[in-house]
């Protein structure tokens, strides 16, 4: 039994050790739904990442809007009313927010999300030589607004 188990030890290795080599997959098509992150840095990619940062806000600001007009008394929770299925919405609207209350954490990581997003496109920003001043100035216009507003929100509401 000792000699089996050594053996099927060896086996397991041997093959974790061959399938684990760099080169072992080939012929891997390139990516086709994400975009590596050294290109995203060219003038030519701006728009789109303007886009993305702009997104990230509509997104964010969606559903932020929610949790504030709950916690405000512009919206209420009620349990009678059909499909009322969020009980993490009626402690918001309370005022009465616990840590583990997963309608928050959403938010959250969005609000983080467009923070990062806007601050890393400003970084970008600083190391593409420019062509187009205007396109530059407009680049950092929304990388300095979306992460200026990101950071309001993260005080107003988190803070």
């Amino acid at each position: 039994m000792k000699k089996y188990t050594i053996l099927l030890t060896l086996v397991l290795f041997t093959l974790i050790i061959i399938f684990s080599c760099e080169n072992y997959v080939t012929s891997v098509d390139p990516l086709i739904d994400r975009v590596e992150d050294e290109r995203l840095t060219s003038e030519g990619q701006v728009d789109f990442t303007i886009n993305g940062v702009h997104t990230r806000f509509a997104t964010t600001h969606d559903v932020l809007t929610v949790l504030a007009c709950l916690l405000s008394d512009e919206l209420f929770f009620d349990a009678n009313v059909p499909n009322a299925t969020f009980p993490t919405f009626r402690d918001i609207d309370i005022g009465e927010i616990t840590l583990d209350n997963n309608s928050v954490d959403g938010p959250f990581d969005d609000l983080g999300e467009l923070r990062f997003f806007a601050d890393d496109f400003v970084r970008r920003v600083g190391e593409i030589t420019f062509a187009d001043t205007t396109k530059e100035k407009e680049a950092l216009f929304y990388g300095y607004l979306y992460g200026g507003i990101a950071r309001y929100l993260y005080a107003t509401y988190f803070g």
